[in-house]
């Protein structure tokens, strides 16, 4: 896993570079993994921007949702295609990544969904 995260740096590099390049491109599932899955939490917002809740996800496919009032789930990730799913035990999604300036913004059937920032 260890070295599918350094690879996944790479891409990274090479899509950071893509993105600035061509507009608001959409990420590599790898690049956005390494972006996504490093322990650290994010803030998240749903589409509709009335739900806001912390998420960290973990380079073992593992993470962690907090939401209002001490709600907390546990949640897993992976690469699925040119997506990233995030499943829980109620939910699953399989988002594309772009960059933001201030973090990433996820995309499903071409419309905007979760955002996330740092």
């Amino acid at each position: 896993m260890k070295t599918s995260i350094t690879i996944a740096r790479a891409f990274f590099i090479l899509a950071r570079h893509t993105s600035a390049a061509e507009g608001q491109t959409r990420l590599p599932p790898q690049a956005a993994a390494a972006i996504l899955a490093d322990g650290a939490t994010w803030s998240a917002e749903a589409p509709s921007g009335r739900r806001k809740f912390d998420l960290t996800l973990n380079p073992d496919g593992t993470g962690r949702l907090r939401g209002p009032l001490f709600f907390s789930q546990n949640v897993n990730w992976r690469v699925e295609g040119p997506t990233i799913c995030l499943a829980s035990p109620f939910l699953e999604k399989c988002l594309e990544f772009r960059e933001t300036p201030d973090g990433l913004q996820g995309w499903e059937n071409g419309e905007p969904d979760l955002r996330l920032r740092r």
